[in-house]
């Protein structure tokens, strides 16, 4: 959020405005925790992220918790911000960073590492860990990079290896014991933060760099090792269990500009069997994980109705994977094809996409769709186990 008087200035102020449709702003008086939900890029790709909205429904669900929206700005606006010393704050509030009791940043991929870094300087939080005062946030990174977190383990207080819906809520529990036994920010102690530390890395899925030393393997590779009882020598990931149950966010924020995915979404499966040789989400997100199809159509109404959108997504890694993409498509076709709302695939495979498939999808309007062989050529794509064939 930007001051009124800035945005004037500014290129595409509907980025900072904050007060969007379905945003939750919680009065501060009346919460223990504030949590900013950091995506290190620009409004209109953070907002287009499935996993951020799912993780600020979550997390603003209990009422004594705030969740605010934090994106990057756009160059014009850094610039600006930098001259005027404005610091990066929330889009619900316009709460500086460095007033949160909690920052979680979402590493989707490598090339915002750098973003990252400049998010927390421009939001006046120290870069490094061991820099960090006792009473600055608490710095937590989640998302599918997290796979290898060492590139950034000396900038992260934690980081949440795999899925988030259930452990952020066990990392908001032990937060808030560990603050109202140090209620006073002001006079926390070094000695206090590496508590919290230590009772974090207590939790399965969590892991605290600074609990750990690298120590050399007998194959000459660094391996880091524990340095506290609470560390786990093998920090293991978290996995959602009960998917088909799995929290969906049915009112998600509506952006004031267009976004790159300007449309509502619902996640239909989560996990792939294929193992194609270069994607990591196939395998990160494992197992394999469906939703049924009354609640498929249930959320999709929801959704629908309570943003205005013409059109639902269908996200997983492989829509047509679904063991029951037909009975999806048809039963939203019925439920909201009176309402002229469309039904969109992501990325598809080639080898099991049909001719029916597609005109049941095109069936209320024409959209496009994206095929993936992924190679130019039948060598290459039996080298990653793509394990699809194409005859011209």
């Amino acid at each position: 959020m930007l001051p009124e008087k800035v945005l004037a200035e500014v290129q595409g102020p509907a980025r900072y405005l904050g007060g969007e449709y379905n945003a939750v702003v919680k009065d501060p008086s009346q919460v223990r925790i504030q949590f900013a939900l950091c995506y290190p890029d620009v409004y209109e790709v953070g907002m287009s992220h499935l996993g951020s909205q799912i993780l600020y429904h979550v997390i603003n669900s209990p009422r004594e918790v705030a969740c605010e929206r934090v994106f990057y700005p756009q160059a014009d606006a850094v610039e600006l911000m930098r001259q005027r010393g404005l610091p990066l704050s929330g889009l619900e509030t316009g709460r500086p960073l460095s007033d949160f009791d909690i920052v979680g940043i979402t590493l989707q991929y490598e090339l915002t590492y750098t973003t990252v870094l400049a998010m927390l300087e421009l939001g006046e939080v120290s870069i490094r860990s061991d820099q960090r005062g006792p009473s600055e946030p608490l710095v937590l990174g989640g998302g599918s990079c997290t796979c290898n977190p060492e590139p950034l383990a000396i900038f992260f207080d934690a980081f949440l290896i795999g899925e988030g819906e259930e452990a952020v809520e066990e990392i908001l529990d032990t937060y808030d014991r560990w603050q109202q036994a140090h209620p006073n920010r002001e006079t926390r102690s070094t000695g206090n933060r590496e508590e919290l530390l230590r009772e974090l890395a207590a939790i399965p899925g969590l892991y605290v760099p600074s609990l750990y030393e690298p120590e050399e393997s007998d194959e000459g590779l660094l391996i880091p090792r524990p340095t506290a009882p609470e560390a786990k020598p093998t920090v293991k990931r978290r996995i959602v269990e009960d998917f088909a149950h799995a929290a969906i966010p049915e009112a998600p924020v509506v952006p004031w500009t267009e976004i790159v995915h300007d449309r509502g979404q619902i996640e239909i499966a989560r996990g792939c069997t294929r193992g194609c040789r270069f994607c990591q989400a196939g395998i990160f997100y494992r197992p394999t994980r469906e939703r049924s199809v009354e609640t498929i159509r249930r959320a999709a109404t929801q959704i629908i109705a309570n943003t205005g959108f013409d059109e639902i997504s269908l996200a997983a890694l492989n829509c047509p994977d679904h063991s029951h993409i037909n009975e999806i498509i048809d039963g939203l076709h019925e439920d909201l094809s009176g309402q002229r709302v469309s039904i969109g695939l992501p990325s598809l495979r080639i080898d099991n996409f049909s001719i029916e498939l597609a005109e049941k999808v095109q069936r209320v309007r024409k959209t496009g769709l994206t095929l993936a062989p992924e190679a130019g050529s039948q060598r290459l794509r039996d080298v990653i186990n793509k394990g699809s064939s194409i005859r011209g």
